[in-house]
């Protein structure tokens, strides 16, 4: 539940049905229309609100730090595509600066107040177990007493993340994977997404739009970067070239989804597809909203996405990392 007394800059035109679904929380308000501002019964917080902005869900800033919400992350697929780095390790674990792109994802997550993590592996998947280990256990500087053994930590890790690695077989398909975990999630909402993408999707305002939307899934719709550039034209001459639009192509699923618990009654097995068997029911039936992200989102599916990714790291135009503390980064580094 919300605790924060920072105030909740929240933008809606439709105050009652907007505010009732994105907060969710069984609280009594008492509302001043004239100020503009909603305050809860107990003056915990309060909201301002902006009768004119044309996106009910968006909400400029909060401070929701301790709105938990479980984060899962699809870790144990073959990656056969990027065989060139699949063979020896698990797609999640291909490293971008230094870091697994796994890693990234994570601190784009944290980075965004949501640090509680539910790794669904499969292949290689002792792989990522051992290097979470490890970087427990190795991050940062260390103070050791060779006479006796004893090692001490002479600073916290810069992490805050409970991640629970769980085993959900070498040939399960994507919606059995998640299938697996619904004992770790239980009843509550969840967030969810593919090992192997990284993105500047705002997270907070996907679950705002989600709550508004009130539908079993919300995914984030994006435009896959365009192949090639363009020709530009004039009559049978041309005049100059384009770059290669993000928006090149349509719309597509991108991951970063947030879900209700009420998805698993769509699952039927290990061999169960979160795309073809959950996604296109939900669909069928209106259950399935689309957060259009129009910003900068990228799959590693193959070599050349894998290079494109690292070029942008060490030219320090990594879209998916802007807004985190310096220091962090420059770890990864």
């Amino acid at each position: 539940m919300i605790s924060s007394k920072e105030p909740i800059v929240y933008h809606s035109p439709q105050l009652s049905s907007a505010l009732a679904r994105f907060f969710l929380l069984e609280i009594t308000f008492k509302i001043s229309v004239s100020a503009g501002v909603l305050l809860q019964h107990e003056t915990l917080y309060e909201v301002h609100i902006d009768y004119f902005h044309p996106f009910p869900w968006v909400r400029l800033s909060a401070n929701l730090r301790e709105f938990s919400m479980h984060v899962v992350i699809l870790a144990g697929g073959l990656g056969t595509r990027l065989a060139e780095e699949t063979d020896v390790r698990p797609k999640p674990m291909v490293e971008i600066g230094g870091q697994p792109i796994l890693w990234h994802i994570l601190k784009h997550y944290a980075s965004h107040g949501f640090d509680d993590f539910l790794l669904a592996l499969g292949y290689k998947g002792d792989s990522i177990k051992r290097y979470f280990v490890e970087y427990s256990g190795l991050i940062g500087s260390l103070s050791l007493d060779l006479a006796t053994g004893t090692i001490d930590r002479l600073e916290r890790s810069a992490e805050h993340w409970h991640l629970r690695l769980v085993d959900t077989g070498l040939e399960t398909n994507t919606g059995g994977r998640v299938r697996r975990l619904a004992s770790h999630i239980g009843k509550e909402t969840f967030q969810l997404t593919y090992g192997d993408g990284v993105s500047d999707v705002d997270l907070q305002s996907l679950v705002s739009f989600h709550k508004y939307m009130g539908r079993a899934i919300t995914l984030t719709a994006v435009r896959p970067p365009a192949r090639f550039g363009g020709l530009m034209f004039e009559g049978d001459d041309i005049v100059g070239f384009s770059e290669k639009p993000q928006a090149g192509e349509g719309w597509i699923n991108g991951g970063f989804m947030v879900c209700e618990p009420s998805i698993f009654d769509y699952f039927d097995g290990d061999e169960s597809s979160l795309e073809y068997h959950v996604l296109e029911r939900l669909a069928s039936e209106g259950q399935l909203a689309a957060y259009r992200h129009p910003g900068f989102w990228q799959c590693m599916d193959t070599l050349r996405d894998k290079r494109q990714l690292e070029k942008l790291w060490q030219d320090g135009d990594a879209p998916w990392a802007r807004g985190r503390h310096e220091d962090a980064m420059l770890k990864a580094s």
